[in-house]
């Protein structure tokens, strides 16, 4: 089970049979769920609830399906960082790759144990809260000077290594995506 402060969850499915199922399996384990039938309502619920931490998303639905959400969700600034994972009986690999390129954390087709539905959503929030944690690090050290032309660096504990990681990335122009990619460098265990 999780803490007091359950991660939020939304999950959108046209079937309402499916939704409960999906909600039952993130409610017992913890999580705080928050339902929609249709893409339209999922939008209108990350308005009233922009600290979701996950999205569970149909890709099949009526008037707007979870391709068109995802892309909305990705062009807007305060959700485009939220995980998204796509659950769908839609499993053509033309469909998979559509999916991931429009920004899905993980593509899970239909029929799906809910334990794995529990897993890729635990290693979702886990993403998001790295990337989270990038992001204000990254905020914190906006004002570091970036005069830096050479330079030897050493670290010898994990918060050493992902401070350097934050401030490194500033050099380069996309500092999230540096600062991800150098915080798993540095920090990985031989």
């Amino acid at each position: 089970m999780l803490s007091k402060n359950s991660p939020k969850v939304l999950v959108v499915d046209d079937e309402e049979f499916n939704m409960d199922i999906i909600k039952e399996h993130l409610t017992s384990s913890g999580f705080n769920v928050i339902t929609a039938g249709d893409g339209d309502i999922a939008l209108q619920k990350m308005e009233l609830n922009p600290d979701v931490d996950v999205i569970v998303l149909d890709r099949m639905m009526p008037r707007m399906n979870g391709m068109e959400v995802i892309k909305i969700l990705k062009e807007d600034a305060r959700f485009k960082q939220i995980p998204v994972v796509m659950q769908t009986a839609a499993a053509q690999t033309t469909q998979v790759l559509e999916g991931i390129k429009a920004g899905v954390y993980y593509y899970l087709t239909k029929p799906y144990k809910g334990s794995v539905l529990i897993s890729i959503v635990h290693a979702a929030l886990e993403d998001g809260f790295k990337k989270k944690e990038i992001e204000l690090e990254i905020q914190k050290n906006m004002n570091l000077p970036n005069l830096i032309e050479q330079c030897d660096f050493e670290f010898s504990t994990l918060a050493e290594a992902k401070s350097l990681a934050y401030f490194i990335s500033r050099s380069f122009p996309d500092p999230k995506s540096a600062a991800f990619g150098l915080t798993e460098l540095m920090t990985k265990k031989n």
